[in-house]
């Protein structure tokens, strides 16, 4: 495939704003051509016009989820900006297993009481599972908590990705690249190949589903906790605005909202606070 030019490159990357809002800035045709061309010359297309209007044609086809996964960045690795890690081990999680218990006490069912987590563009998975092996090491600590009362749902736009994070395997240099060699005895099992796999224990807590920022599920809600991290430099300003406010929309009164150590929100939009902590700042929905 030919290298794209500035108004084959302007026309692609105005179909990815609407497919699924990422912003394609100038300067990235290179990329655009590495990253697409060996995609679109496997598909039998000839031109970057023939490929526009394919996707315009249908966006969610099959080209256009290859397209997304061939395009977005699958960045990840395990407990990822430590100090995010510790500020939700230091004060996140007493408050929400406070909640469990105010819950258990109104309901009178000691499993009934749940928390549900939301772990936005996860990619591969790592994120979630740092999170439940986090939770579990707190549940050992807190014999009246049990480790089934938390629920943590992982999304994320590509579905290949998110296939390996289902399945919770992972070789040797992923498993490399964050994770203590102690959590990695206690919670992952060795199978063929050089490769680990998370502990059917903590992958029961965890559900993947395929989801975009700009159009999440409808049918999901009330999350007491929301990651949301190391993704939205990737969308312009608007599109931002909007995926804020959608997550503020899923957490329930006084959830919180949690961005990557180098990101904030300026200013705070409604209907957040900010709250700091000497470990990690997070946003509280009123």
């Amino acid at each position: 495939m030919k290298a794209i030019n500035a108004d084959e490159f302007a026309a692609v990357a105005k179909q990815f704003h609407v497919m699924c809002g990422l912003v394609l800035p100038e300067g990235k045709q290179y990329l655009v051509t590495q990253r697409l061309g060996p995609l679109l010359e496997g598909s039998g297309i000839t031109s970057w016009q023939e490929y526009v209007a394919l996707l315009a044609k249908d966006p969610h086809s099959s080209l256009a989820v290859g397209s997304i996964h061939a395009i977005t960045t699958h960045e990840t690795s395990w407990f990822r900006d430590a100090n995010v890690f510790e500020g939700i081990e230091e004060t996140v999680l007493p408050e929400l297993a406070e909640r469990i218990r105010e819950r258990r006490e109104r309901s009178s069912a000691r499993r009934g009481a749940q928390i549900t987590i939301w772990c936005a563009a996860v990619s591969t998975g790592q994120e979630a599972y740092s999170l439940a092996m986090l939770i579990d090491r707190f549940v050992q600590n807190n014999p009246d908590l049990l480790l089934e009362q938390f629920l943590i749902l992982g999304t994320d736009i590509s579905a290949p990705v998110l296939a390996q994070g289902m399945q919770g395997v992972y070789d040797d240099f992923e498993v490399g690249r964050g994770l203590r060699a102690d959590l990695r005895d206690e919670y992952f099992e060795a199978v063929s190949g050089n490769r680990w796999r998370v502990r059917d224990r903590i992958r029961a807590i965890i559900q993947f589903q395929v989801a975009s920022l700009i159009d999440p599920f409808a049918h999901v809600g009330g999350f007491d906790l929301v990651l949301c991290r190391n993704v939205l430099i990737y969308f312009d300003a608007e599109t931002r605005a909007r995926i804020v406010q959608l997550c503020g929309a899923k957490l329930s009164p006084g959830g919180i909202f949690m961005l990557g150590a180098s990101e904030c929100l300026m200013p705070v939009p409604d209907p957040f606070t900010v709250q700091r902590t000497p470990k990690a700042a997070f946003y509280r929905r009123a």
